[in-house]
C-alpha cells in the first residue's frame, strides 16, 4: 500500500482546557491517492478534525502529520503556510469572495502559494490554468469568467470552489459538506467532476458529510463514530 499521506495518532480535541474532548482519535491514516469519505451526523465534530487537519487549530495532544510534515511544531505562519502550499479546501458554505470575478477566486490560491503558482504557471499561465479548470467543470461561457461569484447559481459558485481548490495541483483536497446547498442532480455531477479532477492530478481527496447517499462514489467509507471515541 503508499504511504500514508495524513496521519492522526492518539488525537484529543477540546473547545476549552479542562472540558471533555470533543475528539479523542486513537488512530487515522489517509494514503497516497486516496478518495476517503467520512459520514457521521451534522455536530458530530468533522469540520473539526478537518479544521485540525488544515493547521487552524491545534489539538491538546496528539499528533498530526500531513505529507510527513507534523503540524505539531510548526508556527502559526509555518501551519498557514503549509497550508496554502499542499491543501486545498471546499467549503460547505464555498468561502468565495463576493467582490472578486471567478477567475480571481480561482486564482487566489496561488497569491498566497508561490508553490502552487509555479505549478499552476508550469501547465502554460497560472490564468489559463484556470480556464483549463473551469472549462473541465463546465464553465466554459466566457461572459461567467468575469462575473462577480455573486452573480452566479449555487450550483456555479460550488464548481468555482472546486476549481480554486485544485489550482496550482495540491497534493490534499478537504472538502467539507461540500454538495448540502445541492439537489440530487447537481449532487451526483458535481462528485463526478470532483472526482475526475482529483484523478487527473492525482490529488487525495478527503470529504465529509452527513450524506451517505454519497458512499458508493470513494475508495473508502469511515464512520466517524468509530473513529472518534470521546469519554463522557
Amino acid at each position: 500500500m503508499s504511504k500514508p499521506i495524513i496521519e492522526v495518532q492518539q488525537l484529543e480535541f477540546a473547545w476549552e482546557s479542562g472540558q471533555t474532548p470533543v475528539l479523542s482519535i486513537a488512530s487515522f491514516k489517509v494514503f497516497e491517492q486516496e478518495r476517503v469519505f467520512i459520514k457521521g451526523p451534522s455536530g458530530c465534530g468533522k469540520s473539526t478534525l478537518l479544521s485540525l487537519l488544515g493547521g487552524v487549530m491545534l489539538p491538546q495532544s496528539g499528533e498530526i502529520r500531513i505529507l510527513d510534515q507534523s503540524l505539531i511544531g510548526l508556527s502559526r505562519g509555518g501551519r498557514d503556510h503549509f497550508r496554502a502550499d499542499h491543501i486545498g479546501f471546499v467549503f460547505q458554505m464555498f468561502n468565495l469572495i463576493p467582490y472578486l470575478s471567478v477567475m480571481d477566486n480561482v486564482t487566489l490560491p496561488c497569491r498566497f502559494s508561490e508553490r502552487r503558482r509555479q505549478r499552476a504557471a508550469d501547465q502554460s499561465t497560472v490564468e489559463n490554468e484556470a480556464l483549463r479548470l473551469l472549462d473541465h467543470l463546465d464553465l466554459n461561457d466566457n461572459t461567467i469568467k468575469a462575473k462577480a461569484v455573486t452573480d452566479l447559481s449555487v450550483g456555479q459558485q460550488q464548481r468555482v470552489a472546486v476549481a480554486r481548490a485544485l489550482i496550482g495541483s495540491p497534493e490534499i483536497v478537504i472538502a467539507d459538506e461540500p454538495t448540502s446547498a445541492l439537489d440530487t442532480d447537481l449532487r451526483d455531477a458535481f462528485i463526478r467532476l470532483l472526482m475526475a479532477d482529483c484523478n487527473a492530478h492525482g490529488t487525495t481527496l478527503l470529504f465529509v458529510s452527513h450524506d451517505g447517499g454519497l458512499s458508493p462514489h470513494f475508495d473508502r467509507v469511515i464512520d466517524f463514530g468509530h473513529i472518534n471515541c470521546p469519554t463522557h
